[in-house]
């Protein structure tokens, strides 16, 4: 020992200095591990420790021994750190700013530079690769414990799919996913590498189909293989399918609904060629027919017609058959319509029992009738609108319950005229009329001439009947009290 020497805690209370130039130029390529062991190595070369070794270092640092070696083995190819012997193994650090400034080169590590010029032999003179863009394949190597020739066949098929300028740090995930795969020979390589092209070249050949110049995306290569390698559609058929997708802006989605929809349809059957796809595409095609007769009726040009409205018309033919459906849309088509305006109206009319044609039609003439007969009421009051299901029930109520005919109800009519709410003002009136007994038109007629003479003139469309009394004070007093009533028919 040595006449002076540290406590052995000394290193824990002292400082580890780093060159700003390590920083600026070293630390930002550097894998955060990497990091690690040069620093930590860097802080042992300051405090040595007796007989550590590079298991002992590793643990340390929670690192396997491997991930200490390449780790090494990096700022050994950086210039920073030199191997200077085996037994004992013992490195030794370099100044960053020595390694700058003097003409000291890097220890060569002959793995790493057979590997470089491979891989540079690749690109040739089209592209000069950087030593971050060779450091991060050969971390393949080192890291995903690839063999070297898998690495080069993946940047060969890369150069083959994405041409010579593509990115290495976009390739990390191929990298990543030759490791899941567990790809280890150059044989694995060939077979799975060309089942990736295929589904490159397929999903181009789509995009071709589709009218759109350029390369496919990650996403769009993973659908095509979900369709090809896991549903089992054959590349032929996939082209087939393309054709459903003219309209508009055809996009790999919209494929992809289509051929799920084909796939759920068929079975143990599944169109695998295009013979197969044809015939499919072509029943689904009348499939959706119906619905496209339909859209017709409800005036929608560029409705679509895809798995999911053809199934909503499915289900409308079983709730109604479809000369109701027809009449339904057609209702529906006067304000506008939509399909799902459709469904509920037929839904509606099952509730009520109108399960044919024929029940439809009464229905409908009824309903517009209805309607037509408060319209004009309507328009004798100088009110804006259409009528409502609340005015219908009301109707219903003075013809069917109170037992009013029409030239009654027209006789009433302009009584009600000023009323904010004109419907329910005569509501009351007719309750009225209807509790006294005077139901008939004839005595209600003499109710109203027997009241206060105020010659109107007004009539309603339907009667053309001529109104010229108005009930007598005392009547419209009790009216106002009715009025201020709660009314069931708000």
């Amino acid at each position: 020992m040595g006449l002076f020497s540290f406590d052995d805690q000394f290193a824990f209370f002292d400082v580890t200095p780093i060159d700003n130039l390590f920083i600026q130029q070293y630390l930002p390529s550097a894998k955060g591990d990497y990091v690690r062991v040069y620093l930590y190595g860097l802080m042992h070369t300051y405090h040595p420790q007796k007989d550590t070794t590079l298991s002992m270092f590793a643990r340390e640092l929670n690192l396997s021994d491997t991930e200490v070696e390449n780790a090494l083995r990096y700022w050994e190819r950086r210039g920073l750190v030199q191997k200077i012997a085996e037994n004992p193994l013992a490195y030794r650090y370099l100044s960053a700013k020595q390694v700058l400034l003097s003409d000291a080169r890097p220890m060569v590590d002959e793995t790493y530079e057979n590997f470089g010029l491979k891989l540079q032999g690749l690109f040739g003179a089209a592209r000069k690769l950087h030593g971050g863009e060779t450091r991060q394949a050969f971390e393949w190597v080192e890291e995903l414990h690839l063999n070297e020739d898998v690495v080069l066949m993946l940047c060969e098929y890369l150069i083959e799919t994405r041409g010579k300028q593509f990115t290495f740090q976009a390739a990390q995930k191929q990298a990543v996913a030759l490791k899941e795969e567990k790809i280890e020979t150059a044989e694995d390589a060939k077979a799975y590498l060309s089942r990736k092209k295929e589904v490159y070249d397929g999903a181009k050949k789509v995009l071709r189909r589709m009218n759109k110049r350029r390369l496919p995306t990650e996403d769009e290569l993973d659908l095509y293989e979900e369709w090809h390698s896991g549903w089992g559609f054959s590349g032929e058929a996939i082209l087939e399918a393309c054709r459903e997708t003219v309209k508009g802006d055809p996009s790999f989605a919209y494929l992809g609904g289509i051929l799920k929809g084909i796939k759920s349809r068929a079975g143990d059957t599944l169109p695998d060629t295009k013979k197969r796809m044809e015939t499919a595409l072509d029943k689904n095609k009348k499939r959706g027919e119906p619905l496209r007769a339909l859209y017709r009726i409800l005036g929608l040009r560029s409705a679509p017609v895809n798995d999911g409205t053809v199934a909503l018309y499915e289900q409308m033919l079983s709730i109604a058959p479809e000369e109701v459906i027809t009449l339904a849309a057609k209702e529906c088509a006067r304000t506008g319509g939509r399909l799902d305006e459709v469904m509920q109206l037929i839904t509606s009319w099952k509730n009520k029992g109108i399960d044919t044609a024929e029940k439809a039609t009464e229905y409908i003439a009824k309903f517009n009738a209805q309607n037509a007969f408060i319209q004009d009421m309507y328009t004798l009051w100088g009110k804006q609108g259409r009528p409502t299901a609340s005015d219908r029930t009301l109707l219903t109520r003075w013809r069917a319950e109170y037992g009013f005919s029409d030239e009654a109800l027209c006789m009433v009519a302009p009584h009600a005229e000023h009323a904010e709410r004109p419907m329910v003002y005569m509501d009351a009136i007719l309750k009225k009329l209807y509790e006294k007994g005077v139901t008939n038109a004839d005595k209600v007629l003499k109710e109203l001439t027997a009241a206060k003479k105020q010659p109107k003139g007004k009539t309603v469309g339907h009667q053309e009947y001529s109104q010229r009394d108005y009930l007598g004070e005392d009547d419209l007093g009790e009216l106002k009290d009715l009025l201020n009533k709660e009314n069931p028919h708000d």
